[in-house]
């Protein structure tokens, strides 16, 4: 679980330069659980969910 929040923790500024056109066609490609696990880092970061 350690490994992960450092991982999520080097994506959030990354993500955080994203527009949200970006953020559309980052996501859009995703299976369904994929966009639930990008849904769920958002919230446990504290951000609002990405779309």
């Amino acid at each position: 679980m350690k490994h992960i929040q450092e991982e999520v923790l080097e994506l959030k500024p990354l993500l955080k330069q994203l527009n949200d056109q970006q953020l559309k066609l980052m996501t859009k490609p995703l299976a369904q659980q994929g966009y639930t696990l990008l849904h769920t880092l958002a919230i446990l970061l504290g951000e609002n969910p990405f779309i």
